[in-house]
């Protein structure tokens, strides 16, 4: 380059760079003040806070940047390009730990603030500098910052030892069911994590690190487990809520990790978590060693009773005693009389056996020879009108008539409704007389009565031992118990689920007989007590399986194909080699769930869960923290309701869509029907391995559903566009895209 051309192209970078206004400090200051300000905004750490942070950066050393991409300016001016990059990359991680600091995990406070009050005056510090280039002063440049960048490192060192030092915190709203399962559960996702090789060599190894620790944690738990009175010890100390927290944690930082974009003091809290855990297995042993040496052995250790194989016949699931006169009463209702259009009713307290009844009624040979034409739906409180017409249309017609754009007027004409004079009947049952009264006045609903003492033993009998005998020592001490279910057949068969998981000895069912403490039996209330009983006496792994039904609506036939997916991705399924079919078939042996429809060759195709059953799921998956569940948008919108792992949302999505967490893992929203669409941004729940979508989504919803490489099952009901599910194909190519 001659002279003349070296003098022209020095006065062009002098033009420049008088287009860049130096700051001053006290000005810089006010902008990282601002900074600090925004901390209450973010949510947690998502692309809304990268963009952010990446495009704050650019705008402090985009001119420097572009100087020292010149390469005929940087031979002119003295700036080293790498130190110039490596404090772009510095201040980046600066201003993401000051709006987005790691507030909640570290005990401390203090000294955090202390760290962010720093960071504020060195951010000012490098936007000072960085702004106050000129070329007189170039040659300085790289002094102050190298000066900047060894700040800069001190305090991430202070900032590693306040993580390193200060205790993980212990107040995630993780499930307080089955923690060795979801240990388990860990291990074989960090191993296939592992073995995916999707983690850079840093990652890798803090990963490798957290699941030699877990692995030595259950290698003592399964030790402790053999024995299981010290077993349940354990489970009731501080500690073991401490482990399971970690657990959780190190999963939900582990993942965070394995999207790449993550805040550098992630990587500093893995550390800790896995030390952490190390300290609090020591503390574990310890513990043990006083049990072993204090707790008093039982004589005789109860080990679980394998429960008896279910009876593969749709019929003898809901097994029905007495009512033999009502039975007759309602089928003469119902073939005899007017030739109009007529109700009979059936009404009572949940659990009485309505349904069964009503079952027992429609499949008798007297009725398929009377009627032409047969058919059953129930209608919850909240239901899919379509779905239930549609239901009713294709057994009338006995066939499967999905596409049908009227099915209520399809039904009209082909039932010739509202009323031929045929003789028509409708059978109803509710829980609410009122209902049942105001539909037919011309006759009083059927009030079902309580099973007697006899009748109740001989309930439970059936469901014990089917066609055999029960032994004779068992005799006394189990009609005691049936006659402590109050006549209430849903408690005869739930109890009778207890009893077939349990040793069958005397003293183990003088103990079930102990436990329940009835005076009477008037409401769902103390049913709920029953249900509670049967729910204890479950194995571990069971318990989640049960809570899961909470997810589904009431009264909705649930395929086995969707229990399998979905039990495994949550990682449901135990390590002693039972499939979800099992797993199933164990909670049917137990009157928990109840058999709708079976395969040709006798397994179970579709399930369902009596409504009771289902009220206490509910209840419980919010008391164990298994799932956090809303029928409305005025309650539970707190940023604290979604830091669940698991979400049942049946409103609109308005909230949602604004609100997320790492903690979610799996989403079920089911608004009501409204004819508008609903957005959600998934950009608020990156961490989804589940999302299940009931209603029409808008298209903004999934413009960054390509980040969430952890989803694994999509269930959607709803219209979308083509373009919606191009977008969410190439999410699927390595998931599971259910539709």
């Amino acid at each position: 380059m001659d002279g003349d051309s070296a003098s022209e192209l020095t006065l062009q970078i002098s033009h420049v760079l008088k287009h860049i206004k130096p700051i001053k400090p006290h000005v810089a200051e006010i902008y990282t003040g601002a900074l600090r300000g925004s901390i209450k905004l973010q949510i947690q750490y998502n692309r809304d806070v990268i963009e952010f942070v990446d495009d704050f950066v650019h705008f402090i050393f985009k001119d420097l940047l572009e100087l020292s991409n010149c390469e005929a300016c940087s031979s002119m001016l003295p700036l080293k390009k790498d130190q110039i990059k490596s404090l772009a990359e510095a201040s980046k991680q600066l201003v993401t730990l000051l709006i987005y600091p790691p507030e909640d995990l570290c005990v401390n406070q203090g000294k955090l603030s202390d760290i962010l009050t720093c960071i504020e005056g060195l951010i000012a510090e490098v936007a000072s500098a960085a702004f106050s280039f000129s070329v007189d002063k170039a040659a300085e440049v790289n002094s102050v910052f190298s000066d900047l960048l060894k700040k800069i490192e001190h305090v991430m060192e202070d900032l590693k030892d306040v993580i390193l030092k200060d205790l993980v915190s212990s107040k995630c709203n993780f499930p307080r069911t089955n923690g060795l399962g979801f240990i388990d559960y860990l291990l074989r996702y960090l191993k296939e994590l592992l073995q995916d090789g999707k983690c850079d060599s840093v990652v890798k190894h803090l990963i490798e690190e957290a699941q030699e620790e877990l692995y030595l944690l259950r290698y003592f738990l399964k030790e402790v487990e053999k024995k299981k009175h010290e077993f349940e010890e354990v489970k009731k100390h501080d500690l073991w809520t401490e482990v399971i927290s970690l657990a959780y944690q190190a999963e939900c930082i582990i993942d965070c990790l394995v999207t790449g974009d993550y805040p550098v003091w992630y990587l500093h809290l893995l550390c800790k978590i896995t030390t952490e855990t190390k300290v609090v297995r020591d503390h574990l042993k310890e513990f043990h060693a006083t049990i072993t040496r204090e707790v008093e052995v039982p004589i005789e250790e109860q080990g679980p009773n394998p429960v008896r194989q279910v009876v593969e016949t749709t019929q003898l699931d809901e097994v029905m005693v007495g009512f033999n006169d009502e039975t007759d009463l309602l089928i003469e209702q119902l073939t005899i009389g007017p030739k109009y259009l007529d109700v009979v009713s059936i009404v009572g307290m949940p659990g009485l056996g309505k349904t069964t009844l009503a079952k027992k009624v429609f499949h008798d040979e007297k009725m398929r020879r009377h009627f032409d034409v047969q058919a059953m739906c129930c209608v919850s409180q909240t239901y899919d009108r379509r779905k239930l017409l549609l239901g009713i249309l294709n057994q009338v017609k006995c066939s499967n008539q999905q596409n049908e754009k009227n099915p209520a007027d399809a039904l009209r004409k082909f039932l010739c409704l509202p009323d031929n004079g045929n003789g028509s009947r409708i059978l109803l049952t509710s829980r609410n007389i009122d209902v049942a009264s105001n539909i037919t006045r011309e006759r009083e609903p059927l009030e079902l009565r309580f099973l007697d003492e006899n009748e109740s033993w001989e309930l439970m009998k059936i469901k014990l031992f089917k066609e055999q005998t029960c032994p004779p020592d068992l005799s006394k001490v189990g009609a005691n118990i049936a006659s402590k279910c109050k006549g209430l057949p849903l408690l005869v068969i739930l109890v009778a689920g207890v009893l077939s998981g349990i040793s069958e000895n005397e003293e183990s069912w003088r103990r079930v007989a102990e436990s329940i403490k009835l005076d009477t039996v008037t409401s769902a209330k103390e049913c709920m007590e029953v249900i509670e009983l049967s729910y204890k006496h479950l194995p571990d792994h069971l318990k989640p399986c049960l809570l899961y039904f909470a997810s589904f609506q009431e009264d909705e036939e649930i395929p086995l194909s969707n229990l399998e997916w979905l039990w495994t991705i949550e990682g449901l399924l135990p390590n002693i080699g039972l499939d979800a079919e099992s797993l199933l078939n164990d909670l049917i042996g137990r009157s928990l769930i109840m058999v709708s429809k079976r395969k040709s060759t006798g397994g179970v195709r579709t399930c369902h869960i009596h409504d009771m059953l289902h009220d206490f799921c509910v209840t419980k998956s919010k008391e164990e923290k298994f799932m956090q569940l809303t029928s409305t948008g005025k309650i539970d919108l707190s940023s604290s309701f979604y830091e669940h792992r698991r979400l049942c949302i049946h409103h609109s999505l308005y909230w949602a869509g604004k609100i997320g967490n790492l903690q979610v893992r799996s989403a079920f929203f089911r608004p009501p029907k409204s004819g508008c669409q609903e957005f959600l941004d998934l950009e608020n729940f990156k961490l989804l391995r589940v999302l299940q979508m009931e209603c029409p989504m808008s298209d903004s919803s999934f413009q960054r559903s390509k980040e969430l490489i952890h989803l694994n099952y999509l269930g959607i009901k709803g219209y979308m566009t083509s373009t919606d599910i191009e977008t969410l194909a190439t999410v699927s190519l390595t998931n599971e895209l259910v539709d």
